[in-house]
């Protein structure tokens, strides 16, 4: 386990996705043995790579996790999950973008990221796109169990595992 700090509070990070001229990093109140300390909250944030300063960060009030699960370069948004709901950070205007209510949930531990713009993940036993630019998502196969990891060979076909 990796810890970052935003704004004086010690976090483990539980991901982080990294381009050219920024790293973000999203925490959790987990993994340290200790309980979750009161008034605190999971965070995401945008790190300096060069002079390692905090140039951007926002609490999720209420939740433990904030998942960093993928970089899109063409929009340049980043897809992350809190609590499981689906977000995405558009890194151009350093804000969330439209409300993702429609989108399904997202589980399991690991996404496709196919590089036509879309992150791919599992939610349930449905396999969902999500076109990064746009919001929208459609169901792209419904699996015999729960998906717990998608990921996309270099010929584009996806792969998942129940």
């Amino acid at each position: 386990m990796r810890a970052g700090v935003f704004a004086g509070h010690c976090q483990n990070f539980s991901g982080e996705q990294v381009e050219d001229d920024a790293i973000f990093v999203g925490t959790s109140l987990s993994g340290n043995g200790l309980p979750h300390k009161k008034g605190e909250w999971a965070r995401f944030g945008i790190v300096d790579p060069k002079t390692k300063d905090t140039v951007f960060q926002h609490e999720f009030e209420g939740y433990a996790g904030v998942r960093v699960l993928a970089y899109d370069q063409q929009s340049r948004r980043v897809f992350l999950a809190v609590g499981g709901k689906p977000m995405l950070f558009d890194s151009k205007v350093r804000g969330f973008v439209k409300d993702l209510d429609g989108a399904a949930k997202v589980g399991g531990r690991s996404v496709a990221v196919p590089g036509d713009g879309s992150v791919v993940y599992g939610s349930g036993k449905s396999v969902v796109r999500l076109d990064m630019r746009t919001g929208e998502t459609s169901v792209v196969v419904e699996a015999p169990e729960n998906v717990h990891n998608v990921a996309v060979g270099p010929n584009g076909e996806l792969y998942i595992s129940c």
